[in-house]
């Protein structure tokens, strides 16, 4: 949704026939996931665009506001357009979990420079009751779906459990699935220098999913 969200308007923030505003602009920037590494660090300390979402919300109410002003430019369907996709991209970004969720401690879509979104979650096994919950049986899983080139994604899992981390990998391309099988060790390498073991890593093939057409009325067979 927040992919959605930037591509339709950025586009139309910076076409000649709509006056870009410095204020909305600026906004908009601090929604992408930086590329510097201590600049990621803070800001994903920040809550990762969380005060920013806030902020266009706030403004998108708001009849002086430097971003109300530049909706105003906007057809009526674009203008509702916007307050729609911008209310469900708060939701996405700053709802909490509700109760059928409650072991998922962490959840973010953060956009890319290249308009692509990389989700990331952070989950505490469900299980766990407050007798064996502590540091050494906890078991914690991180799920992250890394946008690779332009269409592809690989879904990368690390299971933190008795001081030991699992990882598994898997995509639908089977070309980026042996790239990062290839590359792993140095990942396992890097892991060794933080003092963090690891089991051997699994690479698995995802078959794309195939959406079935609806069928509609009755079948049949004689």
């Amino acid at each position: 949704m927040l992919q959605r969200f930037f591509t339709t308007f950025v586009a139309q923030h910076s076409s000649p026939s709509m006056p870009s505003s410095p204020a909305v602009t600026n906004l908009l920037s601090q929604l992408l996931m930086p590329e510097n590494k201590a600049t990621l660090i803070q800001w994903l300390r920040q809550g990762a665009g969380k005060q920013v979402m806030v902020q266009l919300l706030e403004q998108s109410r708001q009849a002086d506001s430097p971003l109300r002003q530049w909706l105003q430019q906007l057809p009526t369907d674009k203008q509702d357009e916007f307050n729609a996709l911008l209310k469900l991209a708060v939701e996405q970004r700053l709802a909490a979990n509700g109760k059928d969720n409650d072991a998922t401690l962490l959840q973010l879509h953060l956009l890319q420079p290249n308009g692509r979104e990389l989700k990331l979650s952070v989950e505490k096994d469900p299980d766990a009751s407050p007798a064996r919950s502590t540091e050494q049986s906890s078991k914690w899983t991180i799920r992250l779906a890394l946008p690779v080139g332009q269409y592809d994604i690989i879904h990368a899992i690390a299971v933190w459990q008795q001081q030991n981390l699992a990882l598994a990998f898997e995509s639908d391309n089977r070309e980026w699935l042996k790239r990062t099988e290839v590359l792993s060790p140095v990942l396992t390498e890097r892991l060794a220098m933080l003092g963090i073991d690891s089991e051997p890593a699994t690479f698995t093939f995802r078959p794309p999913q195939i959406v079935e057409p609806k069928t509609e009325g009755l079948s049949i067979l004689v």
